[in-house]
């Protein structure tokens, strides 16, 4: 998005450089504009969005009051959703048999998970209607088994054991299971009113906030939870660089089944791949608004892919991504390397058909002999980093013309040895469209201050073989 001190720029200059003008036009003072202008100052939502309407959009303001409104309306019901979150999270370490961190995540998700896709197929989600005297437990047991048996994918007989999804509550957790049940019913109407609304994309937003900061300095198999501002930042330069054809079929309920695959193989809990999804489907809901649900499901079902090693890490995918409202698909528990055995069924499947590769490789791992034999990148001998592995295997995935958005660490960039034979595959396959250096403590929340960038690249029409 563009800044605002950018934008306060161009509202001044559409209006001869008058800044008093301007201000007035904005319906803020001249003194605010000044401040907007330097950066000490940002403007309240509803001030945002018309600076950003009068300079970038069409200046209705007639309209743009009506969509402040509907706005503020979303904005309560996002806040009621993040407080049945924290309430949950407070309520487990309070009365709850388990306390550790990971258990409560793993917990709170697959509750919130039972309780939207009920929601979704018109039914009352957790609530007080199941408290029961006799035992509430049993209760939340049986519902949150019959979603999961009823909504989780079958994930290809790649998936994790669904069983393996949610450990029954015990007859000890009856004081907590009949707590959580009064926190669902507590804002039941804010779940309801905006899947009514179409807009399980803000659900799943809320809950990837949550578990963002239920990441907080935790580390699994190398793994780092990307900012999601950087996740939105590289899904915007990834959209905007895909071929006009392509990116037209992917927002297109009729065309977007065959047009290619978004694809983060290595995807953790599917944040890139979340938002993705919330990103087309703005663009499909601006241009196409009644096809928007038949589109969700389509391109969540046909376009969206992801891997990752770790069961717990796709586990949490599959529950962040069915927030959305539709089946999955496309969820493998595989090593994304694998160029043999089963999980390469999967990997070699993907060669040439990804349009967009969205990533955060897990960072210094090293692998030899065998494991690398495979690759370019292998032949030398010795050990070889898991990300000039990946960087490598992004080049089979992508499509002729598709779009590699890969955060890398900066040795790739300047380091000599591999990398340097790395740069030279990479030039030879693909053409550099951009670099962005990211500052040190973009990672830091997880205890890394490894120097990063996004790497941007486009795979070459016609590419030597490697």
């Amino acid at each position: 998005m563009t800044p605002i001190p950018e934008l306060v720029s161009r509202l001044v200059e559409k209006h001869g450089g008058n800044a008093a003008l301007a201000a007035e036009r904005l319906g803020s003072s001249a003194a605010s504009l000044s401040r907007y202008r330097t950066g000490d100052a940002r403007p309240r939502k509803a001030v945002e969005d018309r600076l950003r309407s009068l300079v970038e959009g069409t200046g209705d303001l007639i309209e743009l009051a009506a969509t402040s409104k509907d706005e503020a309306r979303l904005r309560q019901l996002e806040d009621a959703i993040a407080g049945t979150l924290n309430a949950l999270r407070e309520e487990f370490h309070r009365t709850a048999s388990v306390s550790k961190r990971q258990e409560v995540l793993d917990l709170v998700a697959v509750l919130v998970f039972a309780h939207v896709t009920s929601i979704d197929a018109g039914g009352q989600g957790l609530g007080t209607h199941l408290a029961s005297k006799e035992s509430s437990v049993e209760n939340v047991n049986a519902f949150v088994h019959e979603a999961l048996n009823r909504y989780l994918p079958d994930l290809n007989g790649h998936g994790p054991d669904r069983s393996r999804f949610f450990s029954s509550l015990t007859a000890a957790d009856e004081t907590f299971a009949q707590a959580l049940l009064a926190i669902f019913e507590r804002n039941a109407a804010a779940f309801r009113s905006l899947h009514e609304a179409g807009r399980d994309d803000l659900i799943n937003e809320v809950f990837s906030r949550f578990m963002s900061a239920s990441f907080v300095d935790e580390k699994e198999m190398g793994q780092y939870l990307t900012p999601p501002e950087v996740a939105r930042f590289m899904i915007q330069v990834g959209f905007h660089l895909l071929k006009p054809e392509v990116r037209s079929a992917l927002i297109d309920p009729d065309l977007c089944e065959q047009a290619g695959v978004i694809l983060d193989p290595s995807c953790g809990v599917g944040s890139f791949l979340a938002e993705a999804i919330k990103f087309f489907h703005e663009s499909v809901r601006k241009y196409n608004p009644q096809r928007a649900p038949e589109w969700l499901t389509r391109f969540v079902n046909h376009n969206v892919v992801g891997i990752d090693k770790s069961e717990r890490m796709l586990r949490l995918a599959c529950i962040n991504l069915g927030l959305f409202g539709t089946h999955l698909a496309n969820l493998y528990l595989a090593n994304g390397l694998a160029r043999k055995g089963p999980d390469s069924d999967i990997t070699k499947r993907l060669e040439g058909q990804a349009q967009l590769i969205l990533t955060n490789p897990p960072f210094g791992a090293t692998y030899s002999g065998a494991d690398v034999s495979e690759f370019a990148m292998g032949h030398k001998g010795g050990r070889v980093d898991s990300e000039i592995l990946f960087l490598e295997r992004y080049i089979d995935w992508a499509a002729p013309g598709g779009v590699i958005v890969s955060i890398v660490p900066d040795s790739i960039l300047v380091n000599r040895g591999p990398f340097s034979r790395l740069r030279q595959l990479l030039a030879a396959q693909c053409s550099i469209e951009a670099v962005f250096s990211l500052p040190p403590v973009t990672f830091a929340a997880a205890g890394t201050s490894t120097k990063t960038s996004v790497l941007v690249l486009r795979r070459k029409e016609t590419a030597n073989a490697h």
